[in-house]
């Protein structure tokens, strides 16, 4: 996992890393970071884009907000999907995730993406994660891979 540090970088195993995060996050202050796998792609790419992590109360956490939360042992940065009331249980699926799911107690939240960074070129570009404009391309991405999905399926049968 990479650490921003000003204008250095440092690479840090998960462990030491999310024990780190954990520690700021629950005295307060945010954590800035370049994420790392491909399951929210096109959201955030790989070793590219960096997210500013915040504190949150669990009585805030909608559906659509991306979080990081302990699950299984490990650390995962995905959308809620939803809520079940009767058990409390937040629901979570990465992006670029299709049929598989995780879920975690408000317990087990870490804290909630509140601005994404974006390098294009040289320049950084930040946004909400929330913005109009990762909305339509998210759309587009879920119909891209959908038709790529179906279309493998198809290609089986013959």
């Amino acid at each position: 996992m990479l650490v921003m540090e000003g204008t250095s970088k440092r690479v840090l195993p998960n462990n030491i890393f999310f024990a780190w995060v954990e520690e700021e996050i629950a005295a307060g202050r945010s954590v800035r970071f370049v994420v790392n796998g491909f399951s929210m792609m096109p959201l955030l790419r790989n070793g590219r884009d960096e997210v500013l992590l915040e504190p949150c109360d669990p009585q805030s956490i909608a559906k659509g907000n991306i979080l990081l939360f302990r699950y299984k042992g490990a650390h995962i940065l995905h959308r809620v999907t939803g809520m079940e009331r009767q058990s409390g249980k937040i629901l979570f699926r990465g992006d670029n995730v299709f049929g598989r799911r995780e879920e975690c107690l408000p317990s087990d939240v870490v804290g909630r993406v509140s601005e994404i960074y974006r390098c294009n070129g040289g320049k950084t570009v930040k946004r909400a994660p929330e913005s109009a404009v990762y909305n339509v391309i998210l759309l587009f991405w879920r119909i891209l891979r959908m038709g790529m999905i179906a279309a493998g399926k198809v290609k089986r049968l013959f």
